[in-house]
C-alpha cells in the first residue's frame, strides 16, 4: 500500500512547538541559575535538566534503556515540579502537556527556583531588621490555606506569619517531596548559620509545606520565632514537635520551651 504523506500543517505545528519549548526551557534554566544556552546543546541540555530536578547529571544514561526512559522522565518532571514549588499535580501536568506547563514555570514570575543560593559577596554577617521583615510580610496579600494571623506579646512587633495547616495523619507521601523537604531544611540550617534569620524561616516553611511532620524543621521554626518574640507562633511549632516527635529527647526540650514561654 501506498505510504500517506503528512499534510505540511503537521510539520509546521511541530517546528513551533519545538521552538516554543525551546524558549520555555531557555527561560526556566536562567530561573534556576543556569546558563540559557545550556538548553540548545543536546544532551548537555537533558544532563543539566537533571541537575536542576535534583538528580546526577549521570542519570541521563538511564534515558537510553527504553521503558525506563518512560519512567525516569516522569521522575525529572516531578522533580523539576517540585524544586520549583510545585506539587506533584503540577509535575504530572508537565510530563502529559509538556508546552503547556513548561510556559507556566518558565513565564509566571510567582514561580521561581527554590534552590539556588547566590554566593556571598560579603565576610561579614549580614544585618537582620525584624521590623523591616514584619512589615514587608504584613503588607503581602494573605492566603487563606496556609497564613495564620499572628498577635505577638507586647513589645513584639506586629506580622502576619505564614504556615503550614495542622498536618492529617501521616499517609504515604511522594519520594521526590521527601528529598525536596530535606532540601529545603538543609538549606535553612545553611542560612540560619549566616545570620538570615528570615530567609531560614522561609525555607523551614517551605519544607514543612513539603513533609508537614517534618520535626526538626517545627522546632528550628519554632527556636527562631521565640527569639524573635513571636510566642504564639512558636508554641503553635513546639506543640507540634511534641504531637510528632519520635525522638523523646526532642520532644522533653519541646516541652521545656513551652514551658519557659508559658504553656
Amino acid at each position: 500500500m501506498p505510504q500517506t504523506e503528512m499534510p505540511m500543517y503537521y510539520y509546521v505545528i511541530s517546528i513551533i512547538l519545538g521552538l516554543f519549548t525551546l524558549v520555555c526551557m531557555w527561560f526556566i534554566f536562567r530561573k534556576a541559575g543556569r546558563p540559557g544556552w545550556a538548553s540548545l546543546i543536546p544532551i548537555y541540555n537533558t544532563v543539566v535538566l537533571c541537575q536542576i530536578a535534583g538528580y546526577s547529571g549521570w542519570y541521563v544514561l538511564l534515558l537510553l534503556i527504553p521503558i525506563i526512559d518512560i519512567i525516569f522522565s516522569f521522575l525529572i518532571y516531578l522533580g523539576l515540579a517540585a524544586r520549583f514549588g510545585r506539587g506533584t499535580l503540577f509535575g504530572i501536568g508537565l510530563f502529559f502537556l509538556s508546552p503547556i506547563f513548561l510556559a507556566i514555570m518558565a513565564f509566571n514570575k510567582n514561580i521561581q527556583y527554590e534552590y539556588a543560593v547566590a554566593p556571598s559577596t560579603s565576610t561579614t554577617t549580614p544585618s537582620f531588621s525584624p521590623r523591616e521583615y514584619y512589615e514587608k510580610k504584613a503588607a503581602a496579600p494573605a492566603q487563606a490555606s496556609t497564613s495564620a494571623e499572628v498577635k505577638p506579646s507586647p513589645g513584639a512587633v506586629p506580622r502576619a506569619f505564614t504556615s503550614a495547616p495542622l498536618p492529617p495523619p501521616p499517609t504515604l507521601s511522594q519520594k521526590v517531596d521527601e528529598m525536596a523537604a530535606q532540601d529545603c531544611f538543609t538549606l535553612a540550617n545553611e542560612m540560619e548559620t549566616k545570620g538570615e534569620k528570615e530567609k531560614a524561616i522561609e525555607h523551614y516553611t517551605k519544607a514543612i509545606r513539603l513533609n508537614s511532620r517534618h520535626t526538626a524543621a517545627y522546632f528550628k521554626r519554632g527556636i527562631l520565632l521565640m527569639e524573635l518574640n513571636c510566642k504564639p507562633a512558636a508554641i503553635a511549632d513546639f506543640r507540634r514537635v511534641v504531637e510528632f516527635a519520635d525522638h523523646p529527647e526532642l520532644a522533653d526540650i519541646a516541652k521545656g520551651h513551652l514551658t519557659s514561654l508559658g504553656k
